[in-house]
Order: structure tokens, then sequence, then C-alpha cells
């Protein structure tokens, strides 16, 4: 179960940064 937990906060934490990353992009053109 604890993997389980491990592996969604991965998940939630990458696409949040990818997100980011991508808003980042978009705020400059």
């Amino acid at each position: 179960m604890s993997g389980f937990f491990m592996f969604i906060s991965f998940v939630y934490i990458h696409q949040f940064e990818y997100i980011r990353r991508c808003f980042d992009s978009t705020a400059r053109l």
C-alpha cells in the first residue's frame, strides 16, 4: 500500500512540474 501511495505522489508531482514548465513556456510567448 505504501508503494502505491508513493507512486501516486511521484506521478502527481511530475505532472505538476510538467504543467508548470508548459505554463512558463507559454508565458514567454
